[in-house]
């Protein structure tokens, strides 16, 4: 509780507005995460995919390098930065590039970590006990951010997600 608590006094309802404004101005989106950070940032990707009327890429692909994307990001893009503890250094300088470059930055990260210059900064306390860190505060911080992005979006958001179950029924995936 302590966790979820300290993760939402940091966090005003002026920024969510401003991070779903810029998720749904952008031209692309793209999350960036190694370690178990490339987890946090391909469920945000899944969750935001069904709101985002954008391209939308979860990087490193197999196979391919981060300057193959950094070649194709500017001012009209947003990158979305998972760097919590132990975070490689390479995740630090694509995000310090693509500011530079023009893109917004979103930079989602713990108590513990160094971070990039940041359009946006979040912290979602992580710390535990054991040996394994806690991930309920970072959980609740992505549903927040699919959420204002959804209410922000209004008719199309919810057209889209309306378009999605037409499709899953068409394929019978459900």
């Amino acid at each position: 509780q302590a966790q979820l608590g300290s993760t939402l006094a940091g966090i005003s309802q002026e920024q969510l507005h401003a991070i779903a404004k810029a998720l749904l101005a952008a031209r692309n989106v793209v999350y960036l995460g190694f370690r178990q950070n490339r987890n946090f940032a391909a469920y945000l990707r899944w969750q935001l995919l069904q709101v985002l009327p954008t391209a939308q890429q979860c990087l490193p692909g197999a196979g391919e390098t981060l300057g193959e994307y950094l070649a194709l990001v500017g001012r009209q893009d947003m990158v979305v930065l998972f760097a919590l503890r132990r975070s490689v250094p390479l995740a630090r300088r694509f995000a310090e590039q693509a500011r530079a470059q023009g893109a917004q930055v979103l930079v989602i990260t713990d108590g513990l970590s160094e971070v990039p210059p940041a359009t946006w900064l979040l912290r979602a306390q992580a710390e535990s006990d054991s040996a394994f860190d806690n991930h309920a505060s970072l959980m609740m911080l992505c549903h927040l951010i699919s959420s204002h992005t959804l209410a922000l979006a209004g008719q199309a958001g919810r057209r889209q997600l309306a378009e999605i179950e037409v499709a899953h029924d068409r394929l019978g995936e459900m």
